[in-house]
């Protein structure tokens, strides 16, 4: 069963019943014959009234949530990530806490909630957290922005520095939170840095939307010949020399340009690469495309093929939750096609084993990432 309760879905005189209560009261919720479905808290804000937390009449307080939190890492512990510091500790529904994701970043550990129903529990989770692993410092990221303008509120310990540095993979990269607030690291593309970093060897790699350079790090990494990375910000091309310096790689042998996407791909040498990763941001914009869509995204791998040499490899990622894995492969192999290039699919990735999702929400597991050859 799905562990949200829909406005629609209640009862006029149950909902009645619910005025005057505040976001995060328990709720027990019961279907039309009065049977208990399960046990959760009330979220107003919108149309997914109340999450479940449990299938069953348990207390739901401070204890509660330790369990819940020493439960999920006691599953991170096992997944075995040599030389690894970053990671997600709780994510959301996967973990039975719907609407909130836990993210560990070296020895600091930020909470995200993403309903009102966490609000009145943040001080207990936060708790939990600090009690679990003792942190450097646990931080709340909330959508609303406090009075120095952040966004984040430090619960224990301390702030984390704009030069905090976490280890994924034997690899270092600066995690601090940058420009909206988004990390510098993302944690759900670690195994595709990985796999990168082994398929980069004595290759010309180009990395578009490449955002702090992590993808081009692995790939320098992994022995490519050279990585063009290519930006809209110029913050974002600092970020990844930062990175490329951290571990020891030469940022003057390689290639940082700031601008637009499709500008860049209008004005390069054709067949100049061997290896291209292509990560947009979701609902990605630049001057002249909207990557959202379906043309949008046959725009963009259109113009990618003309800059592959033949028997390259395409790294291709989607993180839209509306496309559905198949209808994105069809995307790119249909706009590789019109562009007169053959596509083979070596394999597929989604989230990453600390990314656990509901097996009834489809939709979050929105991670795509098609890797294949372009003849």
């Amino acid at each position: 069963m799905p562990p949200w309760v829909a406005r629609g879905g209640v009862a006029t005189t149950h909902a009645r019943a619910l005025l005057g209560l505040e976001d995060g009261a328990v709720l027990d919720v019961v279907d039309a014959s009065q049977k208990l479905v399960g046990r959760g808290l009330l979220s107003t804000e919108a149309e997914m009234l109340a999450c479940l937390l449990s299938p069953t009449a348990v207390d739901i307080d401070d204890a509660f949530f330790a369990d819940a939190i020493r439960r999920a890492l006691r599953w991170r512990s096992r997944l075995g990530l040599a030389d690894t510091d970053a990671m997600r500790l709780v994510n959301g529904e996967g973990d039975d806490l719907p609407g909130l994701v836990i993210d560990r970043f070296g020895e600091f550990v930020v909470l995200q909630p993403y309903r009102a129903c966490w609000r009145p529990w943040l001080p207990a989770l936060a708790r939990a957290v600090n009690d679990a692993m003792k942190p450097r410092g646990v931080i709340v990221k909330s959508r609303e922005r406090g009075q120095d303008g952040s966004g984040f509120v430090v619960m224990h310990g301390e702030e984390m520095p704009s030069d905090h540095m976490v280890r994924e993979s034997g690899l270092t990269y600066l995690a601090t939170f940058g420009q909206h607030g988004k990390p510098g690291l993302y944690l759900d593309q670690r195994e595709t840095r990985a796999e990168l970093r082994g398929l980069a060897a004595g290759r010309r790699v180009l990395n578009l939307f490449s955002f702090t350079g992590a993808f081009s790090v692995a790939a320098a990494a992994g022995g490519a010949r050279a990585v063009t990375s290519v930006d809209a910000t110029k913050a974002c091309a600092q970020a990844a020399c930062a990175n490329f310096a951290l571990n020891e790689l030469d940022p003057d042998a390689h290639e940082f340009l700031i601008g637009d996407v499709f500008e860049y791909l209008r004005e390069a040498r054709r067949a100049s690469f061997d290896v291209a990763v292509v990560d947009p941001p979701s609902f990605a914009q630049t001057k002249t495309s909207v990557l959202g869509g379906a043309k949008g995204v046959e725009s963009l791998y259109g113009a990618v093929a003309r800059v592959l040499e033949s028997g390259a490899i395409l790294v291709a990622c989607s993180n839209h939750a509306q496309t559905e894995p198949k209808a994105f492969a069809q995307l790119v192999a249909r706009a590789l096609r019109k562009q007169g290039r053959a596509y083979r699919l070596l394999g597929t990735r989604g989230l990453p084993a600390d990314h656990p999702t509901h097996p009834a929400l489809p939709r979050s597991r929105y991670l795509k990432v098609l890797i294949g050859v372009v003849d």
